[in-house]
């Protein structure tokens, strides 16, 4: 019998199973003949950059093994109550989605590199399964884009396939990088084309809101 082959999916703000585009490839390749992998583990961690994870700290320890979660220059928490408790209740209710689908999820706590790590080393020291790729959508921000070397730096070592997914955010693509990416909704090509005047660019777009990108089917398991 085949090893099991595992495709890791680490979830940051693409909190959901509704239009999808990484749930939604997943789901297309199983369907057919031959799969790439044979099970599917997504994983969602606390950020220790963000939120204050010393609450996670197990009996008998006293001290986090990351830094308190405060702004670099004024000091001042990251996270409030209120957004740790939006996304809790985020995670958790994406938790039950995919065991409704029937897979699960896998909730740690740090640094998106070190869990991952983590759980490379795992996989190696006590199961017979080979992780064969790594998925993640891209997202804005230093931080971010810092997760995403990491991860990829880590998954290039192992020999394995790194992919990172665009995650469809907002009603219009307005990338402003046009000299590396054109975007797929504004008529322009070169930045210099870009209107002096909001109103114009304004009227540029509007017909778009007729015409909006059709949404990633729900995967039904």
């Amino acid at each position: 019998m085949a090893s099991p082959r595992i495709l890791i999916y680490i979830m940051r703000r693409d909190l959901r199973i509704a239009d999808n585009p990484i749930l939604s490839e997943i789901s297309r390749l199983y369907q057919q003949t031959k799969h790439p992998f044979t099970h599917l583990l997504p994983i969602y961690v606390f950020p220790a950059d963000q939120v204050e994870v010393s609450g996670f700290l197990r009996p008998g320890e006293h001290r986090s093994p990351y830094p308190e979660a405060r702004s670099s220059v004024g000091g001042f928490w990251r996270c409030g109550h209120h957004r740790a408790k939006f996304v809790a209740e985020s995670v958790w209710c994406l938790k039950e989605d995919l065991e409704g689908l029937g897979s699960g999820l896998e909730i740690r706590v740090g640094r998106v590199g070190d869990v991952l790590k983590q759980v490379l080393e795992g996989y190696k020291e006590e199961s017979d399964a080979e992780v064969t790729c790594v998925w993640m959508t891209s997202e804005e921000g230093v931080e971010e884009r810092r997760e995403e070397r990491d991860v990829k730096r880590i998954v290039k070592r192992e020999g394995m396939e790194f992919r990172l997914w665009t995650d469809e955010k907002y009603f219009i693509d307005d990338n402003t990088q046009l000299t590396v990416v054109v975007s797929r909704d504004l008529p322009f090509t070169n930045p210099s084309d870009l209107p002096d005047i909001f109103t114009s660019f304004r009227k540029t777009v509007e017909p778009l809101r007729e015409a909006p990108r059709r949404t990633l089917p729900t995967p039904a398991k």
